[in-house]
């Protein structure tokens, strides 16, 4: 959780708004749906729709007085970049993509195929598939 709270501080200190924890139990909640698992296998097939999680249920959860968006998206991303996983958005479509998913246009699905799209791994043709995955602090 402390580097999404990071994460967090980073983006207000950026853009604006209040460092405020809305409901940490909402956030613990949000965190741990990238790793479910039923009968010992992944409810998130690959590594893109485990960082779609962060970004969809961050955003859905609203854990945060302000930037909860910004967030979502940036722990996505960071959580990919530390999976080798780089993201192309030369047409700037994540934003369009998190404003979908707060007014429940874009699924977590839709997310997780956008950033599959966008994605590029760094060791050429290898994305980590269900691996040993990064796991936040809890």
């Amino acid at each position: 959780m402390s580097e999404v709270l990071t994460i967090l501080q980073d983006q207000i200190r950026r853009y604006g708004g209040r460092y405020a924890v809305r409901d940490p139990s909402l956030l613990s909640s949000a965190l741990a749906m990238p790793s479910t698992s039923f009968e010992g296998k992944l409810l998130h097939e690959d590594i893109y729709a485990q960082a779609a999680a962060y970004a969809y249920h961050i955003c859905q959860n609203h854990p945060f007085t302000d930037g909860n968006k910004r967030t979502a998206l940036s722990t996505a991303l960071v959580f990919l970049e530390l999976n080798g996983i780089e993201i192309d958005d030369l047409k700037e479509e994540l934003y369009g993509m998190m404003m979908n998913v707060t007014t429940g246009k874009k699924s977590k699905k839709d997310t997780a195929s956008v950033l599959r799209r966008l994605g590029k791994s760094r060791q050429e043709g290898r994305t980590k598939k269900n691996s040993s995955y990064f796991e936040w602090e809890k």
